[in-house]
């Protein structure tokens, strides 16, 4: 369905627009006698001719004309665009004439009699709970098959208690001060760690599964069909996860402070893999590394595998 409908604007609303055009443009009209952007109006359109006004102006017509085209009760509704026809134009009105294609109209049959029944969706806790730890565990795995060519440096044990410089508790005692001083000392340009694209990716990747799993158990507790008992696992699910991420996070900051260049680490319940940026570790460094990661992220020795790449 098509249909035509001519609208004008007379004298008043005409000369509105072109003075509203007029004044958008006078900044940058110079004429002699007149500083520049000091026009006035009656000059300018004696000296350029108010037909110059004409085409900017049509379009703010445009505008108003069909903004009352589309008020109107008895215009049929657009399924697209109008074209658009100057039938008449002077310095003292325009008319307009609007071409609209009407949308089709659509008559639905008896559709609320038609039956669909929702299929109500239950998942168990325990699904919940396997797809979650399959989260956790596949990611580390993928990363760790990801290395190539990165070398492990140690064998998920505690190298020898004389690599480091005094007894286990006491070199303890003093690296946590001396790393928690570090950590929050300001890097400069040259210590500040290259970000390489492994690492960088390997974090953010890592921080989407923690964001994944927030989420899902969020989730969780907002259902208003999850039991009290659901509700309280998730809330414990939540801070585990925080307190992983916030451990992770420190011990990878500790482990830059000893001097390497960079470094990411993937945990699950039950491995923690160390990927460090460097050519080879000295049995000392590798030492820190375990110490660290065992304080901080609270897991055995032997679970932790370091490597280098």
């Amino acid at each position: 369905m098509k249909k035509s409908y001519t609208l004008s604007l007379e004298k008043k609303e005409w000369n509105n627009c072109l003075h509203d055009v007029y004044d958008k443009k006078k900044k940058d009209i110079k004429i002699d006698g007149f500083r520049k952007g000091q026009v006035p109006y009656d000059v300018y359109t004696k000296k350029a001719g108010v037909e110059s006004l004409y085409m900017d102006a049509i379009d703010a017509a445009v505008d108003i004309l069909y903004a009352k085209l589309l008020s109107d009760k008895e215009t049929i509704t657009p399924a697209a665009t109008p074209s658009i026809d100057i039938k008449n134009i002077s310095k003292d009105m325009v008319e307009i004439e609007f071409t609209i294609v009407g949308a089709p109209e659509v008559k639905l049959g008896k559709y609320k009699s038609l039956g669909i029944k929702k299929e109500e969706i239950k998942v168990t806790e325990e699904e919940v709970e396997h797809e979650l730890n399959h989260l956790k565990e596949h990611f580390v795995d993928e990363k760790v098959a990801e290395l190539g060519d990165a070398t492990l440096v140690n064998s998920n044990k505690i190298e020898n208690e004389n690599v480091v410089e005094n007894s286990v508790e006491q070199e303890i005692s003093k690296e946590v001060k001396q790393e928690k001083e570090e950590v929050v000392k300001p890097t400069n340009a040259e210590t500040t760690p290259k970000e390489d694209t492994y690492f960088t990716t390997s974090k953010l990747e890592r921080e989407n599964i923690y964001s994944q799993m927030l989420e899902t158990y969020q989730e969780i507790y907002n259902n208003a069909n999850s039991t009290q008992e659901q509700k309280e696992k998730a809330i414990e699910e939540i801070a585990k996860i925080n307190e992983r991420r916030n451990a992770i996070m420190i011990a990878e900051n500790l482990i830059l402070a000893k001097g390497i260049e960079n470094v990411v680490i993937f945990a699950n319940e039950n491995s923690v893999s160390v990927i460090a940026k460097a050519e080879t570790l000295e049995p000392e460094k590798i030492a820190q590394i375990q110490n660290i990661v065992s304080r901080e992220l609270e897991v055995g020795a032997e679970i932790i595998s370091i490597s280098t790449k």
